[in-house]
């Protein structure tokens, strides 16, 4: 494994517990539950953040496809959603991405690394490493509004364990 990889690997490894530690006690209800008209539920966080990871799967080369892209590929916002899958399976799913996402990080040698990612995204960084980390950081940007929303309705904090 490139050794560029492993911070990002352990990020990931990190996010994948939170997220999990975000939803534990939350029932499906309460994931689908917004605080306004104008942000997103908590489960409509976790199906973006399984998408996402599905999309930098295939950025780095896999072909395997979200469990969600048919539901999910014509919505743009959470308005778009009128029926969301059970939580616990898209929690499986996001359990899944991540043992997907390690496996498949095995494979990338240093110039495809270093190659120019074929999505540019705001970071300074266009290749294919700057990708993935702008990946990884996105998802701890998610982690944040997820916890958020947890105490806002009267859970506990997220847990780092």
């Amino acid at each position: 494994m490139n050794e560029k990889l492993i911070s990002l690997i352990k990020t990931i490894e990190l996010n994948s517990r939170l997220v999990n530690n975000c939803f534990e006690n939350i029932d499906q209800s309460t994931a689908e539950n917004r605080i306004n008209n104008k942000t997103n539920s908590m489960i409509f966080i976790l199906i973006h953040l399984v998408d996402a990871r599905y999309f930098f799967l295939k950025i780095i080369g896999s072909e395997i496809q979200s469990p969600y892209f048919e539901i999910t590929k014509n919505i743009k916002s959470i308005d778009g959603f009128k029926e969301y899958p059970p939580l616990n399976e898209i929690l499986e799913a996001w359990n899944k991405s991540t043992e997907l996402l390690i496996n498949n990080f095995k494979s990338i040698n240093s110039e495809k690394l270093n190659s120019l990612s074929e999505i540019k995204f705001p970071i300074n960084d266009d290749t294919l490493l700057g990708s993935i980390t702008f990946g990884v950081q996105h998802e701890s940007f998610h982690i944040g509004q997820l916890s958020l929303l947890r105490k806002h309705f009267g859970f506990p904090a997220m847990s780092y364990n």
